[in-house]
């Protein structure tokens, strides 16, 4: 990092993972979640997840697996639901950008058949676990040196990954291993640190790689969804495929060129 970070005093960082884990808990008990709760759900698991990647460091490397595995089984129960509206909005954006009548019908084709295969939402889980051992950890207060060293580990991750996704040959697995880290990182700025004026481009530029690097994610899995579609044209199917590609690949070399400005955040 080029400029020193401020953090929030221990106590307030804790309070702010206790706030985040009774946050799980109540929208785990919503009797019916739509949309926009199942994204906020998942948003609070990896938060609780980086936090857990700020620390892993420090030791009890078991107690902390232990609750990143709560944490992520609980996201992956809701993982079909989310992915079930994200393709909807995907083929939405495909739609609007195309001009021609034939293009867009075909867009709304595929739009009806993925409307079929929304799933069902799932009973809620158990958070037993995943609750007592952040608690538990968080508990300790980690002091600056303990946080600034874990922000400088994931750095150090994420610029690696930038580097492989800024090369000739980068694959959508490294692509998306960098959106991952993207997010550990922008979460863990968020929880930890004071936002500071100088930083915010850096901090925005980080925002706008984690949003491209999630379409181009998404984009992937439409893709590899249109197979599924029984009850749709061929011929939509190829048109919105390749509308897709096309984007994807824009995308792509966007990504590749502002994963460089990862150095600076």
């Amino acid at each position: 990092m080029t400029a020193p970070l401020r953090f929030y005093q221990p106590p307030l960082i804790t309070q702010r993972i206790g706030l985040l884990i009774s946050q799980l808990q109540d929208q785990l008990a919503l009797a019916t979640p739509d949309a926009q709760d199942i994204h906020d759900l998942r948003v609070t698991c990896k938060k609780l997840r980086s936090w857990i990647r700020l620390l892993r460091h420090t030791g009890a490397a078991d107690d902390w697996q232990h609750a990143d595995h709560a944490l992520r089984t609980i996201a992956k129960k809701f993982a079909r639901l989310r992915d079930a509206e994200v393709l909807q909005q995907t083929v939405r954006t495909l739609q609007a950008a195309t001009r021609s009548k034939l293009g867009r019908a075909a867009c709304q084709q595929v739009l009806t058949g993925l409307q079929t295969l929304t799933p069902v939402a799932p009973a809620n889980k158990n958070i037993k676990l995943a609750r007592k051992v952040v608690l538990q950890l968080t508990a300790a207060n980690p002091a600056e040196p303990v946080l600034r060293k874990g922000m400088k580990l994931t750095c150090q991750r994420c610029q690696r990954l930038g580097r492989k996704a800024a090369g000739r040959h980068a694959s959508i697995e490294q692509l998306h291993q960098l959106r991952r880290w993207v997010k550990y990182l922008g979460y863990q700025l968020e929880l930890v640190t004071v936002p500071a004026q100088p930083r915010n481009k850096s901090r925005k530029q980080l925002v706008a790689l984690g949003r491209t690097l999630g379409l181009i994610h998404d984009l992937a899995l439409l893709q590899q969804r249109l197979a599924s579609l029984k009850d749709v044209d061929e011929s939509a199917l190829v048109f919105v495929g390749a509308q897709a590609s096309r984007l994807s690949q824009s995308l792509v070399r966007q990504a590749a060129l502002a994963s460089t400005a990862l150095a600076d955040i």
